[in-house]
């Protein structure tokens, strides 16, 4: 970047001291004798930026979070409506997952900043279940397509 924008600035200039997973509140990673402290150690392994922006959300937002990963969670465990087999079985699974995916996402960006890492692997299990599906409905049901 040359001379150019200071990608560091999300950790006050010192990432490698300085922890900062949502672009808010910079926290220092302490730092004793040249060894992580046990506080360091919880921070990364834990996720102290995630923890603080938990304590710091009023009231109507954590309403609203919730509300949201309620509605991700329903559609997500949704089960199939009854009747359906082969094709439209599959189809409706590729669906529900492509949406589940997409209600993580947007949900993972809103609170978290792309920060969790449970949704991130949870979003990972979701592609291969959405390339799983996607495969199964070539192999199976383009041929009775008119």
């Amino acid at each position: 970047m040359e001379g150019g924008l200071n990608t560091y600035t999300y950790a006050l200039s010192n990432p490698t001291r300085n922890y900062d997973p949502t672009g808010e509140v910079a926290f220092a990673l302490p730092i004793v004798a040249g060894c992580l402290d046990a506080a360091s150690v919880w921070a990364t392994r834990f996720g102290i930026g995630l923890l603080m922006s938990s304590l710091l959300e009023s009231d109507a937002d954590k309403g609203e979070k919730a509300a949201e990963r309620r509605a991700y969670k329903k559609r997500c465990t949704e089960p199939p409506p009854p009747g359906l087999s082969g094709c439209d079985l599959l189809r409706w699974l590729l669906q529900r997952n492509m949406d589940c995916k997409r209600m993580r996402e947007e949900f993972g960006k809103k609170w978290y900043g792309d920060g969790d890492p449970n949704h991130a692997a949870e979003i990972a299990n979701l592609d291969t279940a959405i390339r799983k599906l996607e495969q199964a409905i070539a192999e199976q049901c383009n041929c009775c397509k008119k």
